[in-house]
């Protein structure tokens, strides 16, 4: 399972966004939209839920305009997507805690270019 932020969101929806800044380099980050292109492909593949918490989907709603039933439209259609209210006060990015689950930001996601497949933990099945 994967939780995508607003910004996650945005490169699914418009690919030719200005990407964001990776702080490790201070630099664009490389091919955001097919990273999240193949966080995609590879969670429907392995019939694995990609999380939108409502926050994230209204602030990329919000800003869509007139492309807003689009979208709408583009995840209603995509088996893997589920939205999920979220009301607390804490971080997003802390949730996973309590169960062991990790936040990747997306300059840390694989890029598409040249893999065979990869893992979201530092596990790798046997």
């Amino acid at each position: 399972m994967a939780v995508l932020d607003a910004t996650a969101l945005l490169y699914f929806f418009e690919p030719e966004a200005r990407p964001p800044i990776d702080p490790a380099t201070d630099q664009p980050v490389t091919n955001a939209t097919g990273r999240i292109k193949l966080l995609v492909d590879t969670l429907e593949e392995r019939r694995e839920a990609i999380v939108i918490p409502t926050p994230a989907l209204s602030e990329v709603l919000v800003h869509a305009n007139e492309a807003a039933p689009q979208y709408l439209e583009i995840l209603n259609k995509t088996s893997c997507f589920r939205t999920a209210s979220y009301s607390d006060d804490r971080d997003i990015a802390t949730l996973g805690e309590p169960i062991g689950f990790t936040i990747v930001p997306i300059h840390k996601l694989p890029s598409p270019t040249g893999q065979e497949g990869f893992y979201w933990n530092s596990e790798s099945p046997e």
